[in-house]
């Protein structure tokens, strides 16, 4: 089963394989490469204009993921329409729904673009590439309303879903890419048509419950720079001295509310074991000696040491935002 790069150019080139290419006697699809791979095929809806999908509509054995002819029509991964009269071709690119991965998508548009874009996935975030710019991609919302009757009807049974169908919705969200071309003057030239679309980005935020603790996060960084060279010792780099530090710690490196307790006390018996798998954490190695060590710069020292403490605290917030 082989995989083809299809990248036809052109409006003509897209309505020559069409015409070309002898139907599966099956299924009636006209495929755009390999005929084991049936899925990947070619629909003409009139004239003037073509899609080029990655799944067979009315799947009857794939039933939640395939809608209706129209409606994967309509959400095809690329769509290629002409104007015969002024010459204007227009693409336009989707991605899938959802915020899982989708190779198979990624697979197909890396292949089905014309030949001068290219499908970049970098960072869990998918771009169409076209001369020197990276145009994102966002996953859609738009599912098929059989797909969305299913998730309401899990929702209602159940109470959760895979997805939240309040991210979901039944029509276009608009998440795709448009380009065009004067095909008269140009095969390369494209032109995105579509405004930029926002990226997600996770942030992080400090939580404001940190504010009662920051006389003793100071204390316990200073406390840690003076004692680094008794609480560091060559038995901290033996596996046995280390699985003996994380049982004394015991939960107050795994539980926030735990270490926030032994944060105030400071007759707790795990400050020391705790700053201990701390120290072993900020430790950079140092190659020619072949041993780790806490950076030598105090205000490194103390900028690492409170990082972790906010780590193990839990006073750093991920939220997402958009740029």
């Amino acid at each position: 089963m082989a995989m083809f790069h299809f990248n036809l150019n052109t409006f003509a080139e897209v309505e020559r394989r069409y015409d070309s290419v002898k139907p599966i006697r099956t299924t009636g699809q006209v495929p755009l490469g390999d005929r084991a791979r049936k899925w990947e095929h070619i629909i003409k809806v009139n004239k003037n204009k073509y899609v080029r999908m990655d799944k067979i509509p009315d799947d009857e054995g794939n039933r939640f993921w395939c809608g209706s002819t129209k409606e994967e029509i309509a959400r095809a991964p690329v769509t290629w329409t002409r104007c015969a009269h002024t010459g204007i071709e227009k693409i336009r690119v989707r991605n899938d729904y959802g915020d899982t991965c989708h190779n198979q998508r990624y697979s197909f548009l890396a292949r089905a673009l014309p030949r001068c874009m290219d499908f970049l996935v970098q960072h869990g975030k998918q771009y169409v590439i076209h001369g020197d710019t990276n145009h994102y991609l966002p996953k859609s919302t738009w599912v098929n309303s059989h797909m969305y009757k299913s998730l309401i009807d899990m929702r209602t049974s159940h109470g959760e879903t895979r997805w939240n169908t309040q991210t979901m919705t039944k029509t276009d969200d608009g998440k795709y890419l448009d380009f065009e071309r004067d095909s008269f003057k140009s095969r390369e030239q494209w032109t995105c048509t579509t405004a930029r679309h926002k990226q997600p980005v996770t942030r992080i935020k400090i939580s404001p419950d940190k504010r009662k603790y920051y006389e003793a996060i100071r204390e316990y960084a200073e406390w840690a720079w003076v004692m680094q060279s008794i609480l560091m010792n060559r038995d901290h780099y033996d596996w046995e001295h280390q699985r003996l530090i994380r049982q004394q710690c015991g939960d107050a490196v795994t539980d926030s509310d735990v270490f926030r307790d032994m944060l105030i006390d400071p007759t707790d018996e795990r400050r020391s074991p705790v700053a201990i798998a701390i120290l072993g954490e900020i430790s950079e190695y140092d190659w020619q000696t072949q041993t780790s060590s806490p950076p030598e710069d105090e205000k490194k020292f103390m900028s690492r040491f409170k990082s972790q403490v906010d780590k193990l605290a839990n006073f750093k917030i991920k939220y997402q935002d958009y740029k």
